[in-house]
């Protein structure tokens, strides 16, 4: 079965640019594990946190079910 696409995907954004070291700040941050922790027909196979340590600087976290997350995509993003 292949879902149809969100109309939507749910993008929290944290700013922890006030921080003493935004960089470490924003290590200590990843996003939530949802994805793994419901059945399978109604979890989400992924989700997101946009993370801005300057006004013009941002760290993108990804969090993938390894069911849609094969080979080719770890190309694509490297950790």
């Amino acid at each position: 079965m292949i879902d149809q696409p969100a109309d939507t995907f749910p993008l929290a954004l944290v700013d922890v640019s006030a921080e003493r070291d935004p960089v470490a700040a924003a290590a200590n941050w990843s996003p939530p594990m949802r994805c793994c922790r419901s059945p399978w027909r109604t979890a989400r196979r992924s989700s997101a946190m946009l993370i801005r340590v300057a006004p013009d600087e941002h760290v993108l976290m990804l969090s993938v079910h390894h069911v849609v997350f094969d080979e080719w995509s770890d190309q694509v993003f490297p950790a």
